[in-house]
């Protein structure tokens, strides 16, 4: 239990910053941020990464992973019991707003990487391609956690785990709350 919850701490900004871009296209003042990621260039006839995948949406995930690192760190900075699920990163440390920041971006950057195989593939926008929508956030966020952390074998497949199992239940919990338009 104590690596699920330690796999759940680390990685909480990920999980945010996935759910970034959905909470950024509802927010009014955020629209001038809109343009595609891609600015609509091609790659072998093809959208690069689409229409989806903005500017706003990078930003927003990478800000939600710092706001959620600066979460940790206050709740860190209060309480003693974040210390036993940190695997060694200091939340007490400023550093963890990079740490947030970054692996808040490579949750975003995972995202459209996976889009721009789905393009290359004629997957449409918004049509599910199991599992990778429910893999490429963990796995940017995985991947741009190296340089501050390198964990445990066991916390990498649980993470991936964990998300496969979290990503269809948020997906659902948003489309309830109508943040988006269909439940996967």
């Amino acid at each position: 239990m104590d690596n699920i919850l330690t796999a759940l701490w680390i990685f909480l900004p990920t999980a945010f910053a996935n759910a970034a871009p959905v909470i950024a296209h509802n927010i009014s003042f955020l629209n001038k941020f809109n343009a595609p990621l891609d600015f609509n260039k091609t790659f072998r006839g093809k959208r690069i990464f689409g229409d989806h995948k903005t500017i706003r949406g990078i930003i927003a995930g990478a800000v939600f992973g710092l706001i959620v690192a600066g979460v940790q760190m206050f709740i860190s900075n209060i309480f003693s019991w974040p210390e036993q699920y940190s695997a060694g990163l200091d939340y007490q440390s400023p550093i963890i707003l990079l740490f947030g920041f970054c692996i808040g971006f490579g949750a975003v950057a995972g995202d459209a990487i996976k889009s721009f195989f789905k393009r290359q593939m004629s997957i449409p926008p918004g049509k599910s391609w199991v599992p990778f929508d429910q893999l490429d956030f963990v796995i940017g966020g995985i991947i741009a956690s190296l340089p501050f952390i390198i964990l445990p074998a066991i916390f990498y497949p649980l993470g991936i785990a964990i998300a496969l199992i979290l990503h269809p239940t948020i997906n659902v919990l948003a489309w309830l709350l109508r943040l988006q338009d269909k439940p996967f």
